[in-house]
């Protein structure tokens, strides 16, 4: 019986750290889409200018993206209370916002 219940509780922390994961993920995943609307409308605001020009607004609209990305993720963080182990799951997270901020300030 022993070996049975050690097997089940491992079976389930598996588990736990398996959603844990998937939560953090897809929280990522949907930071990610809002980036790619954002930048896909600064290739449609941008489009009639040039050189430098072009360069200075797709910039701009990266940076805004970025931001918005790093927001949502923060927002998204929330849900990793509901996890088996929320400071893994905040851990991926910030992780994730820590290289989207640095990415900003060479921006």
């Amino acid at each position: 019986m022993k070996v049975i219940n050690k097997y089940l509780q491992e079976d389930a922390t598996t588990l736990a750290v398996k959603w844990t994961i998937k939560i953090a993920f897809r929280v990522i995943m949907l930071s990610k889409v809002v980036y790619k609307r954002f930048y896909s409308k600064a290739a449609k605001a941008c489009n009639n200018k040039g050189g430098a020009l072009k360069t200075s607004c797709m910039n701009k609209y990266k940076r805004d993206a970025m931001k918005k990305q790093v927001s949502d993720l923060a927002k998204g963080s929330t849900a990793c209370s509901k996890t088996k182990d929320p400071a893994k799951c905040k851990q991926k997270i910030q992780t994730k916002i820590r290289r989207l901020k640095s990415k900003l300030g060479t921006l």
